[in-house]
């Protein structure tokens, strides 16, 4: 099958070798970040400012939007200035009552900001479409675009190998660093806290855990 063909034994030892060194680099970030080295009081600090940043920024949004329409140049309706403002109220007015609180994300934010794995999964797709073409050497090329159909159904066949398989390589490396990042921080976290609560995300305008 393709599939196998693609995803053969030599494949797998690279895909395993090059999560290895992924994990191995996401340990060596976070052991050496502020997060870990400067310890819980630091965070917890960064954590209460943070939390104040936040309240203050969405009350902001609200009066400034206000001040904004009371302007003439902003309060012509159907304007692009008009409808801007309009939409920035519409979106923060979802997360108005969305209330967060100090608590230890860093297993979260770590996972988060790291995003080297992007440019593994990357890096392991051009290894499978190189296989792709290794068909040519041992004379499946002729056979395969020869056959009636031939070319489309492989064309559709792999388009699916491609799509699933960077989307299954995606996930693992995704599942397999916020587990170390649980490990080395001792846990996720509140999974139920809103998603605003993790440093980043503090203009997402989305009330999602």
């Amino acid at each position: 099958m393709e599939w196998f063909r693609l995803f053969n034994k030599k494949t797998w030892i690279i895909i395993l070798s090059i999560l290895c060194l992924n994990m191995a680099f996401f340990a060596y970030g976070e052991l050496n970040s502020d997060r870990k080295v400067k310890g819980d009081e630091w965070y917890i600090k960064q954590k209460e400012n943070y939390v104040q940043n936040y309240n203050e920024t969405i009350q902001h949004v609200f009066e400034n939007a206000g001040n904004m329409r009371e302007q003439r140049i902003f309060a012509k309706q159907n304007s692009f200035s008009y409808n801007n403002i309009v939409r920035t109220e519409k979106d923060f007015n979802r997360i108005k009552n969305v209330s967060i609180t100090v608590s230890d994300d860093r297993a979260i934010e770590a996972f988060f900001d790291y995003n080297l794995f992007f440019y593994c999964v990357f890096a392991i797709m051009i290894i499978v479409i190189y296989n792709m073409f290794l068909e040519r050497e041992n004379g499946m090329w002729q056979l395969a675009h020869g056959l009636k159909y031939g070319r489309i159904r492989l064309a559709v066949r792999r388009i699916f190998i491609i799509t699933g398989s960077s989307g299954l390589i995606l996930g693992l490396f995704y599942a397999v660093i916020l587990l170390e990042s649980a490990i080395l921080y001792g846990g996720v976290g509140n999974m139920t806290a809103p998603v605003q609560e993790a440093v980043g995300f503090m203009r997402y305008t989305y009330p999602v855990s």
